[in-house]
C-alpha cells in the first residue's frame, strides 16, 4: 500500500499561523500608535504623548521663572465668582471684619509705593533726645462737677479708671487737692535731632527719611507722651521709690497702647501719626485738660519758660499778666465747650421741673404715632429694634447736650466775673476780646514748651519731688524690613524716650484746712490762755470759713458739717503754747503728731492777717465775689 502524500498547507500550517499572528500584532500596533494615538492620564485629564511632553516643558519653564525671579510670570486670570442672590450679597456686605492689625508692608510692595525700598545697606542716624527740665509745681483745691459729665463719658471713665470714678465722681464729697508738676521741653533740640546725620561714623549714618517721622512728606515732630514720676520723702528724710503719675482721666493718652504695642503694629503707627498730626490733639497730650470743676480755680502755667538772666518783672505787671492768662485760658475753655456742644447738635436747656417732655428740644424729631410699621413677616421686628436703638441714642445725645449747655453757662458766668474783676482792678487797661483763636504753631517751629500733668494721688502734709521724660514718635517703627540687620532692633516700639530730667524742688501739700491767728492773750484769764483762729477750707468748690476759740491743749478745728454753711474744719494740730514777743506781739505755737510719730510745729502771729494767703482766702470766701486764683506754687 502506497503512502499518502502530505499537502503543502498541512506541511506548513504552523508557519502560516505564526505569520498571521505577526501580521495581526503589527496591525494593532499601527492602530494604537498611528491611527488612534497613545494617551497618558495626568490628574483628571488624559494627554497624548506629544501633549504630555509639551506640558512637562511648560511646567519646567514656570518653575525656572519662580526660582530665578527675573522672568515675567504668566498672568493667571482668577475664576469669576458670583453670588446666588441679593440676600447672600447683603449678608456678605454686612459681615464684620476680622479684628486685628493690618499686615505689614513688605519691601517689594510698600517700598515700590513710597519709593523708599532702596538699598538695604543704608545706615540711618539714631536720634538721642535730651531730657526736659523739671519746673515748678502748682497745688490746686477744687471740686469735681460730676453733673457736667455726659453719661456715656462717665461710663467710659468707669471702664478705664474705676477707682478714680468711685473716689471723686461717685462719692459724697467731690473735693480734691492735686499737684500739677511742670517741665520744659527743648522742642528745637528734639527737631534738630530728627534731622541729624553723621558722615564721620563708619559706616556713615544718613538722615532719617522725612515720611517716616509722621507719615507725611513734610515730616514733623510728634510727641506721643510726657511721663512724670514722683517720689515721696520718708520720715527719716530719705526718698522713696519713683512712682509713675497716671494719665489724666478724660484727657487724650496713648500710654496704654504704647506700652502694649507689638513689633510691626502698622495700625498703631497710623493711629499715632494721623491722630497727632492735628496740633490741637498734640496739645491735649502736652497740656491735658481737666474734667469739669465747680470752682474752675486752676490756672494754666505760662506756655514758655523765662530765659536765664531775663530781667525781673515788676510784681504788679506780673500779677496783671497772670490775670490776663487766666482770662485767656477761660475764654479758650468756653470756645472748646461751645465747639463740643455744636458737634452734639447745639444748645439744649434742661426741662422745667415736672416736665415730661424730656428736654423741650424744639429741634427733636416728632414721635412716630403709628402707621409706619411693617406688617408681620416683613421685617417689622428689625425695624422696631432699630427704632429702639435710635431712641436710646437720641436720649443719650440729649443728656450730653444738656450737660454741655449747663457747663457752657457756668464757664461763661465765670469768665464774665473774671473780666469784671479785671476791669475793676485795672481800669486803665482794656483786655482785647479775642474774636478768633490764633492758630497754634507746629511743635517743630517752637524753641521750647512748658508741659504739665495733673497728679490726683497726693496726700495732705506729704512732701514730693517730680521729674519728667518726653517720648517722641519712633520713625523706625514698622520699618524693620528696610533696615540693615544691625539696626532692625530700632523697630522696638512706637516711641523713643529721652532721659529723665533731674528731680525738681520739694513740694509739700498743705493741709486741706488752713487757719490764721486773729486775736488772743498769753495771760491767764477767767477762761484760761486762749486764742481765736479763723479757718478756711474748700468745700464743694466754695471756700468756707469759720472762727473758734482754742485753749492751750485743745485741737484746732471742729467738724460742723451738720450745721448750715458748716463743714469738716478739723486739722491735725493742737495749741501747745502762747507767749508775747516784743517784736511780733502774740505768738501761738501749734504742734501735730503724725501716725509715724513725727512731730511738726507751726507758729502763728497776728501779723499773719496781713499775708497774701489770708487776703486771698478772704476774697474767695465771699459767695458773690469772682473766683480767685487757687493754684499756688508750692513752697
Amino acid at each position: 500500500m502506497a503512502a499518502k502524500k502530505i499537502s503543502f498547507i498541512e506541511l506548513h500550517w504552523e508557519k502560516m499561523l505564526a505569520a498571521g499572528a505577526g501580521v495581526a500584532l503589527v496591525g494593532v500596533l499601527v492602530w494604537e500608535l498611528v491611527l488612534s494615538g497613545t494617551s497618558v492620564k495626568v490628574g483628571s485629564e488624559s494627554l497624548s504623548i506629544g501633549d504630555f511632553e509639551e506640558k512637562l516643558t511648560k511646567q519646567g519653564q514656570s518653575i525656572e521663572r519662580k526660582l530665578n525671579g527675573d522672568l515675567p510670570e504668566d498672568l493667571k486670570i482668577p475664576q469669576r465668582k458670583s453670588v446666588s442672590s441679593a440676600d447672600e450679597f447683603a449678608v456678605r456686605r454686612d459681615a464684620e471684619l476680622v479684628a486685628g492689625p493690618l499686615p505689614r508692608n513688605r519691601p517689594w510692595f510698600g517700598g515700590m509705593l513710597t519709593g523708599l525700598a532702596g538699598d538695604r545697606n543704608v545706615w540711618f542716624y539714631e536720634p538721642k533726645f535730651v531730657a526736659p527740665k523739671a519746673g515748678r509745681v502748682l497745688v490746686t483745691r477744687d471740686a469735681f462737677d460730676a453733673s457736667a459729665i455726659a453719661a456715656e463719658d462717665l461710663q467710659e471713665f468707669e471702664k478705664s479708671s474705676p477707682k478714680f470714678v468711685e473716689r471723686f465722681l461717685k462719692s459724697e464729697s467731690a473735693d480734691v487737692t492735686w499737684a500739677t508738676p511742670t517741665a520744659t521741653i527743648p522742642l528745637k533740640a528734639l527737631w534738630a535731632e530728627l534731622q541729624n546725620a553723621s558722615s564721620s561714623d563708619r559706616p556713615p549714618r544718613e538722615r532719617i527719611k522725612a515720611p517716616w517721622t509722621n507719615g507725611s512728606d513734610a515730616g514733623g515732630l510728634v510727641i506721643v507722651d510726657v511721663v512724670f514720676e514722683r517720689r515721696q520723702k520718708k520720715p527719716d528724710g530719705s526718698w522713696g521709690d519713683p512712682v509713675e503719675v497716671a494719665p489724666v482721666v478724660g484727657a487724650l493718652s496713648y500710654r496704654s497702647e504704647i506700652s502694649s504695642a507689638t513689633v510691626g503694629a502698622a495700625s498703631l503707627r497710623d493711629s499715632l501719626t494721623q491722630g497727632l498730626s492735628d496740633i490741637d490733639a498734640q496739645m491735649d497730650i502736652l497740656h491735658p485738660p481737666l474734667l469739669p470743676m465747680k470752682g474752675g480755680y486752676f490756672i494754666e502755667p505760662a506756655p514758655t519758660s523765662g530765659a536765664a538772666g531775663a530781667p525781673v518783672v515788676d510784681p504788679v505787671v506780673a500779677a496783671r499778666q497772670r490775670d490776663e492768662r487766666k482770662i485767656a485760658a477761660a475764654r479758650a475753655q468756653v470756645e472748646r465747650t461751645a465747639k463740643q456742644l455744636e458737634e452734639k447738635g447745639g444748645r439744649l436747656d434742661p426741662p422745667p421741673p415736672g416736665s415730661n417732655n424730656g428736654a423741650g428740644d424744639s429741634a427733636a424729631p416728632p414721635k412716630d404715632k403709628g402707621g409706619g410699621g411693617a406688617p408681620p413677616g416683613m421685617g417689622g421686628g428689625g425695624s422696631m429694634k432699630k427704632e429702639k436703638r435710635d431712641a436710646e441714642g437720641q436720649e443719650a445725645n440729649k443728656a450730653a447736650r444738656i450737660a454741655l449747655t449747663k457747663k457752657l453757662d457756668r464757664e461763661k458766668a465765670s469768665l464774665k466775673k473774671l473780666e469784671e474783676a479785671f476791669a475793676k482792678a485795672y481800669p486803665e487797661e482794656k483786655f482785647a476780646v479775642r474774636t478768633e483763636a490764633a492758630p497754634e504753631p507746629a511743635l517743630r517751629d517752637r524753641d521750647e514748651l512748658v508741659v504739665w500733668t495733673h497728679d490726683f494721688d497726693v496726700q495732705d502734709g506729704a512732701t514730693y519731688q517730680y521729674r519728667a521724660k518726653v517720648v517722641v514718635f519712633n520713625p523706625f517703627f514698622t520699618r524693620r524690613d528696610v533696615l540693615v540687620k544691625e539696626q532692625q532692633p530700632l523697630d522696638g516700639g512706637p516711641g523713643i524716650a529721652s532721659a529723665f530730667s533731674a528731680w525738681g524742688s520739694d513740694i509739700t501739700i498743705e493741709d486741706a484746712t488752713q487757719f490764721f491767728l486773729v486775736r488772743g492773750s498769753a495771760r491767764d484769764g477767767v477762761g484760761g490762755r486762749r486764742v481765736t483762729v479763723e479757718l478756711f477750707r474748700y468745700i464743694d468748690g466754695v471756700v468756707r470759713t469759720t472762727t473758734e476759740d482754742v485753749l492751750v491743749g485743745d485741737p484746732v478745728g471742729k467738724n460742723t458739717a451738720g450745721k448750715s454753711g458748716g463743714g469738716d474744719f478739723r486739722t491735725p494740730y493742737y495749741l501747745t503754747d502762747i507767749f508775747d514777743d516784743g517784736a511780733d506781739g502774740l505768738i501761738a505755737v501749734f504742734e501735730a503728731i503724725s501716725a509715724t510719730g513725727q512731730s511738726a510745729i507751726e507758729t502763728r502771729t497776728l501779723s499773719d492777717k496781713e499775708s497774701e494767703a489770708y487776703r486771698e482766702f478772704r476774697d474767695r470766701s465771699a459767695a458773690a465775689s469772682p473766683k480767685k486764683v487757687a493754684a499756688r506754687e508750692g513752697k
